[in-house]
């Protein structure tokens, strides 16, 4: 896979320097970088999870939409590029909460947006499988194995849980 270049930011979420992802550690680790992590929901209350191909940097991880902003983006910008470019879904989207990681060092946005379209996994050479979920069973499958979902998100729904169902899926 080809090296890609993100652009880094301080602790104040202000531009520093756009490098390799691969020389992030190397770099500086006061560094973050800024991400967005969209929640698309359909009419039956169940949550879009995309799975990664093996041959992905994210070794074959289930997700919701989800990547990186950048430096002349905003954080909202950066949530409807990624989820037109990995799932084609073009909706409204609703701010939910940043939240700060520590290692990785991101600042993450999530955001929600409603879609019952379930897109096709062959319109994204990122993704290899794409399902909704129902709230409850994509917590009982974290619980069982959460190497296979993406850290950020586990984070959020960890500490977000109850705000996120009750504010959003009830």
């Amino acid at each position: 896979m080809a090296e890609k270049n993100i652009d880094f930011f301080n602790e104040n979420e202000e531009f520093v320097l756009t490098a390799a992802i691969t020389t992030k550690q190397g770099v500086n680790s006061n560094l973050y970088i800024k991400a967005v992590y969209i929640f698309i929901v359909n009419k039956k209350k169940e949550i879009l999870i995309q799975r990664k191909r093996e041959d992905h940097t994210k070794l074959n991880r289930w997700e919701i939409p989800s990547g990186h902003v950048g430096s002349k983006e905003s954080y909202e910008g950066g949530a409807k590029r990624e989820l037109k470019e990995e799932t084609g879904i073009v909706v409204p989207l609703s701010y939910i909460k940043t939240i700060k990681i520590e290692r990785p060092n991101e600042f993450d946005a999530f955001y929600i947006g409603y879609s019952n379209l379930l897109p096709n996994p062959k319109d994204n050479h990122e993704v290899d499988a794409f399902e909704f979920i129902s709230f409850d069973n994509l917590i009982t499958e974290i619980e069982k194995n959460v190497r296979l979902f993406a850290p950020q998100m586990v984070k959020f729904l960890k500490d977000h849980r109850g705000y996120f169902r009750k504010k959003y899926l009830l």
